[in-house]
């Protein structure tokens, strides 16, 4: 069987020059070419894990396994001759996986270098150690025994490939096993000599027709008496040779123009050639016999960092699709409304054929059992939705799921020996993670139904929400599962909502799917290897559809420097550049589109528009009616807007389903179907999701904003606060004056009615626009206090901790009692513009008791004779910043003083004193003051000086270098 394997990796890296009639097989590469092949062995080992930990001895029982090796090779043909060729191969990536025995468990002993699950220096630097590591070889067609390793870049003979162990997906039968395998057992350089040195022997001494048998000779015929090689058959580019034994049945698929075998399938071991120049190793043909027979035909597979987009004509009704696969995929193949998914493997040359009695396809062609399988599977799903305790009994769920494997066995069943291990282990994966999603949604349900309280049988809800918990958390989530499999990504991503939502709610927080730095962090204590790369991708990929890159810039670096396959990252940053055509500032890059009726749509300009775009659409009645009331109410509201154009761009099939509302003198509705299959407008704006978007555009359809979210009532928008934003920022060009004839033809008479009018209008919409002004002051006034009361709780809660490290517990609690106090006072004043004198020295006393108990300091508070606190009202929380800072920045640096607080009253202006004997501040680099206190305080004096004709005044002063040490804050109020 070693010999076997060998010959067979041998054929895929060599180049024969096989003769077969009427086919030209001769060897065609020659110097500079370049590919990438991919090995795959599949091997059962049985042999002791001997690096056990005393505490671990005595309690696990290792026993066999079954060990999975792929690796990817760059090779490059150094020099060809008609008898010699000279190949150079360098590693790119490498992943082992084993599957153990332990405790009667299948345990999972795993590596992946193509997304590590380990990212300690230490062992990436192992990697690192080993990718990029090349060997040349020269093989001499003419001699059989005669391969010479020129360089070997893989000198220690001894090279060995750490692992861990990893039970589940959650770690949780997580222990310090190591194990390691020799590189050079596997794929090393001496691997490659003995298949090298074995080619020949498979290779006949006289041209060969289709059907002909002959015996294999060497090294295979030593140890395989009963093998013989079957020329089957060649059609198009490739023909096929079958290597047939007692245990062995063998496929190759040779590629007749390049001489190079471009796919080697056994029951052990798999190979296959990509990027091999122009050259497809996959091909997908069909012929369809129904509907309309011409036009586009659709290939799409949203594999996370490998995406496929592929879209070819259809001439009555035949298609064919050439594709460069280098890993399995899912893919949904799209014509005349109908959908179909293809499980494809490297290699695959299959034909469809429409069978109009089944309505479905038939499929034939070398792979052709792996593509049927998977399309009998797909049509057999697993739902538990409108899930209730009360109505799904745990009996009733398990009758479900056993129901459902049944069926999937049974498909199973009818293509044992016929399909793939890529296709059996994608089945078994696909129909396994499609009941842990449903699960994962009922569990949600059960969460939602205990926090309610409703109707609940809490014994039934605490046992299926453990029989839900337990089934998800058995599924392994790395080892040799298929990352290509839909229903494994879409489980990885909502398990982890749920964790995250469930590990919140436990400590009263709400799980917000846009805190995108929380759940990143999350993704990493929860995941590791591909879950983990899977997650992040997805959270960075939704950022960035959202259009907020520039926030999450750090993420995106740390994520782009992260060890192994850098498909997620290419992915991430073509998506970035991808993105740049509807950046913010630029064009709208459809201006007119044909619709499904071939017509020309022109996008309106001269007013805002809105262009919604979404692939799908609700059937609720009639569309956009909350769209359309609350852009109404904006319009009203705002006197700089008078119209907006509302676009609704969507698939041919919403045509007449949907219900679309009508124009008004507010809003103007545009409705445009595409053309089925056209998909261009969806994939170059790149909906957010894969799904919807909308776009803010100018009077001149240049994009404002690239995701304004929905536009509806209570949604948390924010199209009013952009569109004043855009209108007052310096960078907008100036509106074009647009003056109607009718202004120039009229008489004097009208003339001076017209000027008039035009000026009544303007003071009118002057007057809203300051009102407008005001509104928004005193929003940003607000605004502020909101920050400002935050940033007072988190120091006085610092004070609190400070005290309960010191194990000071009686002045914690005093602490605590007074602080409570003074947040009654603090709240209870929050939404007052003004507050009476009176309760702001109340405050102002509370506040440096608190701090007395942890900093060691004096303060008096005093007041003019002419000053009645009781009738002198200031704007709440004016005065505390200054004494917090002077606290805080003054004296505990200092660690004692005094602080003097003194108010006087003249001529209608109460002035405010706030002295210490702190350490001072240096004014030439901190401005007026230290803190974030001191900077919210002067933004809020501006603010509320804009609003008044009487101006608030402060003055800083660094008494350092005088009689007194420290600071000095004069305020002086209008009152």
């Amino acid at each position: 069987m070693k010999k076997m394997i060998y010959l067979l990796l041998l054929l895929l890296l060599v180049n024969p020059c096989f003769a077969f009639q009427n086919a030209d097989l001769s060897c065609k590469v020659r110097k500079g070419d370049q590919w990438k092949m991919v090995f795959e062995l599949f091997t059962n080992i049985d042999h002791t894990v001997n690096a056990l930990d005393t505490l671990m001895k005595g309690r696990f029982t290792i026993g066999s396994g079954h060990l999975t090796a792929l690796s990817e090779w760059q090779v490059e043909c150094k020099e060809s001759a008609d008898t010699s060729i000279e190949l150079k191969f360098t590693l790119t990536q490498i992943r082992f996986y084993e599957k153990r025995n332990i405790r009667d468990s299948d345990a999972l002993y795993y590596n992946d270098t193509d997304y590590p699950v380990d990212l300690s220096d230490e062992y990436v630097t192992e990697i690192n150690n080993i990718l990029g590591r090349s060997f040349t070889c020269r093989f001499d067609m003419q001699n059989k025994s005669s391969t010479e390793i020129i360089t070997d870049e893989f000198e220690n003979k001894e090279l060995r490939f750490p692992g861990r162990n990893f039970m589940t997906q959650n770690a949780s039968f997580l222990v310090n096993i190591y194990f390691r395998y020799n590189i050079y057992n596997i794929i090393g350089p001496d691997f490659v000599r003995i298949v090298l040195d074995s080619w020949n022997a498979i290779i006949p001494k006289e041209d060969k027709n289709v059907g002909d048998v002959w015996a294999p000779s060497g090294l295979i015929a030593d140890k395989n008496q009963d093998s013989h090689v079957v020329f089957e058959k060649h059609s198009g580019n490739f023909a096929y040779l079958k290597l047939s034994g007692k245990d062995d049945n063998d496929m190759m698929l040779i590629h007749k123009k390049s001489g190079l075998p471009f796919v080697i399938m056994t029951p052990d071991f798999k190979a296959y050639v990509y990027d091999f120049k122009d050259i497809a190793n996959t091909t997908i043909t069909g012929k369809f016999t129904e509907g309309d027979l011409n036009g586009t035909a659709v290939l799409k597979s949203e594999a996370a960092g490998y995406e496929i987009n592929e879209t070819v004509q259809v001439k009555n009704g035949f298609f064919e699709i050439p594709l460069n696969l280098k890993q399995p995929v899912i893919c949904t193949l799209t014509f005349n409304s109908k959908t179909f998914y293809l499980f494809l493997t490297p290699g695959m040359q299959v034909q469809l054929n429409w069978d109009e009695s089944n309505k479905k396809p038939v499929v034939e062609g070398f792979g052709a059992n792996d593509v049927q399988c998977v399309l009998e599977f797909w049509d057999e799903k697993y739902y538990m939705y409108h899930y209730e305790t009360s109505k799904f009994p745990y009996e009733l769920i398990i009758e479900k799921r056993d129901e459902y494997k049944k069926r999937v066995g049974i498909i199973l069943k009818k293509y044992k020996g016929l399909i793939s291990n890529e296709c059996r282990n994608f089945i078994e994966t696909e129909s396994n993670f499609r009941i842990a999603i449903s699960y994962t949604v009922a569990r949600q349900d059960v969460e939602r139904e205990k926090a309610l309280e409703k109707n609940l049988d809490v014994t039934r809800a605490n046992k299926n929400a453990s029989y839900f918990e337990n089934f998800n958390d058995s599924l392994p989530l790395i080892g040799d599962v298929t990352n290509y499999s839909p229903a494994y990504n879409v489980f990885i991503d909502r398990n982890l909502e749920l964790k995250n939502r469930i590990f919140l709610a436990q400590r009263g927080r709400r799980y917000e799917r846009d805190n995108v730095r929380e759940n990143l962090y999350f993704a990493a204590l929860h995941y590791v290897g591909y879950p983990y790369y899977y997650s992040a991708f997805m959270l960075l990929k939704s950022e960035i559809l959202k259009g907020n890159q520039e926030d999450i810039t750090k993420e995106l670096d740390e994520f782009i420097k992260l060890p192994g396959n850098p498909s997620f990252s290419n992915t991430l940053q073509q998506l970035i550049q991808e993105m740049e055509i509807i950046k913010e500032g630029n064009a709208f890059p459809f201006p007119e589109i044909v619709d499904m009726e071939n017509n020309k749509v022109e996008i309106p300009k001269g007013h805002f528009a809105i262009v919604d775009i979404n692939n799908s659409f609700y059937l609720r009645s009639p569309q956009h009616q909350e769209e359309l009331e609350e852009l109404t109410r904006i319009i009203k509201e705002d006197s700089q807007l008078e119209k907006i154009n509302y676009v609704v761009i969507r698939p041919d099939f919403a045509k007449g389903k949907m219900t679309e509302s009508v124009s008004t003198e507010f809003v103007n509705f545009l409705y445009i179907y595409l053309p089925e299959h056209d998909r261009t407008v969806f994939e170059k704006i790149r909906l957010i999701e894969d799904r919807s978007r909308i776009l803010l555009l100018n009077k001149d359809r240049m994009i404002i904003d690239n995701n304004i979210g929905k536009i509806g009532h209570y949604t948390g928008h924010n199209l009013p606060e952009i569109i004043d934003e855009y209108l007052n920022s310096p960078d907008t060009p100036p509106a074009k004056s647009e003056i109607p004839w009718l202004f120039i033809v009229g008489s004097l008479t009208l003339f001076g009615i017209l000027s008039w009018l035009v000026i009544r209008i303007r003071t009118e919409r002057i007057k809203k626009r300051e009102e407008a002004r005001r509104k928004l002051s005193e929003l940003e006034l607000k605004a502020i206090r909101s920050q400002m009361n935050p940033h007072f709780i988190f120091n006085a809660m610092g004070s609190i901790q400070n005290l309960i490290n010191q194990n000071d517990i009686k002045n914690a609690n005093l602490y605590l009692s007074r602080f409570a106090r003074l947040m009654r006072m603090v709240l209870a004043n929050s939404n007052k513009k003004l507050v009476n004198l009176a309760d702001e020295l109340e405050l102002l006393k509370n506040y440096l008791e608190l701090e007395q108990l942890r900093v060691d300091f004096q303060y008096t508070i005093s007041l003019s004779e002419n000053i009645d606190p009781e009738n002198e009202e200031i704007p709440g929380m004016l005065v505390q910043p200054f004494v917090e800072n002077a606290v805080i920045h003054g004296i505990t640096p200092k660690g004692h003083g005094m602080i003097n607080v003194h108010f006087t009253k003249e001529s209608g202006v109460l002035t405010c004193i706030v002295e210490d004997d702190g350490v001072g501040i240096d004014v030439s680099e901190n401005g007026n003051g230290q803190g974030l206190a001191m900077k919210l305080s002067e933004k809020r004096l501006n603010l509320l000086n804009s609003q008044s004709n009487e101006k608030l005044h402060l003055k800083v002063e660094n008494r350092n270098g005088n009689m007194n040490n420290g600071t000095k804050i004069t305020l002086m109020i209008p009152v």
